[in-house]
């Protein structure tokens, strides 16, 4: 954190590159969970150059350690919102990056995706295939 000290003071706590995804947090009992959010016009699905490299490494990481992590995407033509597994989004990227520049690798079809949808007044209710996955024994699926 080099400029970020002034002695022993700190004179600026903010982080010099990107490290995390949108939101990190704790549902539930203690469910440790990390997002990101995604917009696209695209009806086939999510284009892989939405997502950058620090947010693969950090969903990596997050999973290794019991993190369920994802992305919200919504499809804006489509005026849906879906949720898609972080497992689901490495192994996409992971094929996209050993196909650079060949046609149909460079997105996460929609066949894929969890549609998320309002329940009770919850605009984006993403927690609901969660728990039911995990009640469902499928915590890895993250």
């Amino acid at each position: 954190m080099e400029g970020n000290w002034k002695g022993k003071q700190i004179v600026s706590a903010f982080p010099e590159g990107k490290s995390t995804l949108d939101f990190r947090g704790t549902v539930k009992p203690s469910i440790p969970v990390s997002f990101d959010c995604k917009e696209t016009k695209d009806e086939r699905g999510l284009p892989l150059a939405n997502v950058l490299e620090h947010q693969i490494d950090y969903m990596r990481n997050a999973i290794d350690v019991g993190e369920i992590s994802f992305i919200l995407c919504y499809i804006t033509t489509l005026d849906k919102r879906y949720l898609i597994p972080g497992a689901t989004v490495i192994k996409y990227w992971d094929r996209w990056q050993e196909n650079k520049g060949k046609r149909g690798y460079n997105f996460i079809p929609l066949d894929e995706m969890i549609e998320v949808k309002s329940r009770n007044g919850i605009l984006i209710d993403y927690l609901t295939p969660i728990l039911r996955r995990l009640n469902d024994g499928n915590e890895k699926v993250y």
